[in-house]
């Protein structure tokens, strides 16, 4: 087992390629299968997952230094660490970070655990753990993962029952034992030439770096010869088995309707888990950002989440943590999309939420710029992610300069920079059911699906917008339908001429 850390240690590294500064304490605690890890996990969540948490608070909402805090407990099969990690805005001094972490912590002491934040956890914790086991190779995995580090292949019921059983007073022990006035590992990691953006009094980190060899790329890579060798001798039958019958795949039953405001519907019911996944498909996407302002599909999607006219962000989380529900709302090149995972149980409520998220935006003003300092601050961190650079380069070369799809879906930091309220207003007019998908599977049949999202048809019902599909960007839109990265290499390889 690992030893204690009998002083907190500072460390800090000049990172060639980062852009923006992160700040990483780490905690010593308790192995996986230890009865510890189930509050651990919940006070994760508690400290920054939701808009309501203390160090979301104090380091996002109030300070503005980073578009995001996680807190969380790792776990492996002889220790466990938990972690908190910042990846702060450009230019920000890691030690005002650590002292906005301070403050949520201090915060967490004073206000306590809220029996709503814990009920909410749970609830969301229950969702993921069928959601984890939603597919034959998840199953696999989990069995064999119990079986082989806990002796016991079904321990996954056991899972629930002692997450279920954490009440507020094991998250407060378990937050004095291995957090309040414990040592840490804290390093601050900065862009190369801002050192002064690092934790005051910190060592500098030993870290190797590997030479970066310019002509490498031009090195031809051959297969090599064949190894030979000889197997190690064996009591045991170690040959392979006959090939038995292949298993056939049973295709489950697909419904279809269409509701009146011109929806389409497609449902699979499947009841081997108690959950439903959903997915309304909406024709535009990056097709109808203004030209110029590409990202504008992309904030808008940030912000349909960021409260109802209703509901302040914060009271909208709350509401789809208390019903174990996710929803996510994303734009791509065609398409703008709403989707979810509920418990089946709480598939009505969930909807709700989702209708009032999709029918009464809150068009928050302060929300909109926090959303723009994020994205800035994500869109600089791209500059220093090696596949997000050759994902940009990519779709330039393939659609060239004067195409919205060379760009990314969400946007560069000078076509960003003057989006407004308006533009996301005029693009959310643009948003309709005609030729919409609404696609669900899980354990719900046709009639239980259309009794809850009828409602959505009576009151959802905007005119479909003209797509322009006229000239190269109808060439181009087939482009981006039809040819994958997988195909052009299959050209280019086999030398196969392009008409």
């Amino acid at each position: 087992m690992p030893v204690e850390l009998e002083t907190t240690k500072n460390l800090y590294f000049e990172d060639n390629f980062a852009k923006l500064p992160e700040l990483r304490v780490v905690y010593p605690t308790i192995e996986d299968y230890d009865e510890d890890m189930y509050a651990l996990q919940i006070l994760g969540q508690l400290l920054s997952g939701s808009k309501k948490s203390p160090l979301y608070q104090t380091v996002v909402e109030e300070s503005k230094f980073a578009p995001r805090i996680s807190t969380y407990q790792s776990r492996s099969e002889l220790a466990g660490e938990f972690v908190v990690r910042v990846r702060a805005n450009a230019g920000i001094d890691l030690d005002s970070v650590q002292k906005a972490v301070k403050n949520g912590f201090k915060r967490f002491e004073e206000d306590g655990v809220s029996e709503d934040d814990l009920k909410r956890i749970k609830a969301e914790l229950e969702t993921q753990l069928y959601q984890g086991v939603s597919t034959v190779l998840n199953k696999a995995f989990q069995l064999v993962q119990d079986n082989e580090f806990n002796g016991d292949p079904g321990y996954l019921t056991k899972t629930a029952k002692l997450t279920n059983r954490v009440t507020s007073e094991d998250v407060m022990r378990v937050y004095n034992k291995y957090i309040k006035d414990q040592h840490y590992i804290m390093t601050s990691v900065v862009p190369k030439g801002s050192l002064d953006l690092a934790i005051k009094n910190s060592e500098e980190a030993e870290v190797w770096i590997e030479e970066v060899k310019k002509d490498i790329a031009s090195e031809e890579v051959s297969q090599g010869e064949e190894a030979v060798y000889d197997k190690t001798p064996s009591k045991y039958d170690r040959s392979e088995p006959d090939f038995g019958d292949l298993p056939l795949f049973k295709s489950p039953k697909i419904w279809t309707t269409e509701l009146k405001n011109g929806m389409q519907v497609y449902g699979i019911e499947n009841n081997e888990i108690p959950l439903v996944e959903f997915d309304i498909t909406i024709p535009g996407g990056q097709l109808l950002d203004p030209d110029g302002k590409e990202g504008v599909s992309y904030l808008l999607s940030d912000l349909m989440l960021q409260g109802t006219a209703n509901k302040t962000a914060a009271e909208l989380e709350e509401a789809l943590g208390l019903l174990g529900a996710s929803v996510y709302i994303s734009t791509g090149n065609e398409d703008f999309r709403i989707s979810g995972t509920c418990l089946s149980k709480n598939f009505e409520g969930t909807m709700k939420l989702v209708e009032e998220i999709l029918m009464e935006p809150r068009w928050d003003t302060t929300e909109l710029s926090r959303l723009k300092q994020a994205l800035e601050t994500n869109l600089r961190d791209r500059e220093a992610n090696p596949q997000a650079i050759a994902s940009t380069a990519f779709y330039k070369l393939l659609y060239g300069d004067n195409h919205s799809f060379g760009v990314p879906v969400n946007g560069t930091l000078k076509t960003t920079a003057d989006i407004n309220m308006e533009d996301l207003r005029s693009y959310y007019d643009k948003l309709s059911p005609e030729n919409a998908k609404f696609h669900i599977a899980g354990a719900m049949d046709q009639k239980q699906v259309l009794d809850v999202i009828s409602t959505m048809a009576d009151d959802w019902a905007t005119d479909a917008p003209v797509i322009s599909t006229s000239g190269d960007k109808i060439e181009l839109i087939w482009l981006s339908c039809f040819i994958s990265r997988d195909i052009l290499f299959f050209i280019n390889f086999y030398k196969i001429p392009r008409v």
